[in-house]
Formats: structure tokens, sequence, C-alpha cells
């Protein structure tokens, strides 16, 4: 299994941190944008199981970027062409990709793009590029249990330790399950677009979660 250089414990507090969907969209009409580029996601998934505590899945990785690249396609978006990277053992584009998620949305058409990403756009020829950075984590059933368990039984001891006056306890996640996603102009080296989204115990690796996200993200766009 490959190790990916990223802090696991900060990813997977990410995807509880976010919230809302945040967009940008250029002045320019959407209309405008065509035959978008689709490279490859760069994903990192995390899975907790057994006592081995929160480890990342270099397989669980692979089928959500393969989920996510079937999805763009499916989408309203105008793609074009289909371009491989592989980022496991690169992490000049593991950082620029994973950058995407430290862009403010209102500020995303004044954000300085990063050079690698926009070498990808070069070196392949193109003008529009759809790059997007998930992150995600899953529970096991028997853990997820457990740690439901325990909070629960956390929550019922502070509630006879105050007399009452504790009554709330906290339900684990069992999964989450976040996407950033951004479209490069190379011929202005600006973002066109930008869209996050989170989806609550969100799946992955369930096609049909990813594919509930990727059309919420691209939805201003018209088939």
């Amino acid at each position: 299994m490959k190790q990916l250089h990223l802090p696991v414990i900060a990813l997977v507090a990410m995807v509880v941190a976010s919230c809302a969907t945040t967009k940008y969209v250029s002045k320019s009409d959407l209309g405008t944008i065509n035959d978008v580029a689709v490279f490859t996601p760069f994903t990192y998934i995390t899975w907790q199981e057994g006592k081995n505590g929160v480890q990342y899945s270099d397989s669980l990785s692979f089928v959500c970027a393969q989920l996510i690249t079937r999805s763009i396609q499916g989408s309203a978006l105008p793609t074009g062409e289909l371009v491989d990277i592989e980022f496991s053992d690169d992490e000049v584009y593991q950082s620029a990709m994973a950058s995407l998620r430290d862009i403010k949305a209102k500020k995303a058409g004044e954000a300085a793009v990063p050079g690698p990403l926009l070498k990808l756009l070069r070196d392949n020829g193109q003008r529009y590029g759809v790059f997007v950075f998930s992150n995600g984590f899953m529970m096991d059933g028997k853990n997820y249990a457990k740690a439901a368990a325990a909070n629960v039984a956390v929550g019922v001891l502070t509630t006879v330790l105050t007399m009452g006056a504790a009554t709330a306890y906290t339900i684990p996640t069992k999964n989450s399950f976040a996407v950033w996603t951004a479209i490069v102009d190379s011929s202005t080296d600006r973002i066109v677009f930008y869209n996050t989204d989170v989806f609550a115990d969100g799946n992955p690796t369930k096609e049909e979660h990813v594919r509930r996200i990727i059309e919420h993200l691209f939805k201003d766009f018209k088939k």
C-alpha cells in the first residue's frame, strides 16, 4: 500500500469542519466554456478498521477517483479529453491539487493557480481543464457501533454525574465525503469556475453518492 504524505488527521478534520457549498463563477458566460479536459482527480480516502486506527487507503482512493471521473463525464459539464495523471509518487502535484481546498470561493477568480496545474494544461495542449481534490473518511460497521455506544455511555455518565444537567451526546459520522473543484483557463492563467461541497455521511466509494455530489457541483452548466 502506498503512503501519501498529506497529514491524515488534518484531512479527516477538514471534512468534518467543512460546511456549506461555496461557489465562484467568472463573469464570462459559462456557455463559452467548452471542451474541458478532465484530469485525474486526486483523492485521499481514509479508513478506520480494527485497532489500526485511521489509515490511508490507496484502493479506496482509486475507486473514488474512478467514480468522480465517470460522474464528471456524465454531468452537464462540456468535457473533452481525459488526461490520466499518476499522483501517488509526485508530492509536487499532490500539494498543488490539495491546495484547491485553501482557495476562498469569493476570490477564486483572483487566486494564483498552482504552477504545476497550469503546466499540466499546457503540456497537454488544453485551454480548459477541470481539477478535483477529494477527501473522504469511512468507518466499518463494528467500529461505528462501538464509537456510537461509547459516546452514548459518556453522555449517560455525564448526565448522572451532573444530576441531569447534561443530556446531549454525539453520534459519530460513519462516512464523510468532500470535493473541491476548479476549472482553469490556461489562456488567462485564471480560475473561471470553482465549487466545493460536502456530503455528510456520504460514501466516497458509492457511485450514487459520488454522482449526486458531482451533479450538484456542476448544475450551473446546461446540457
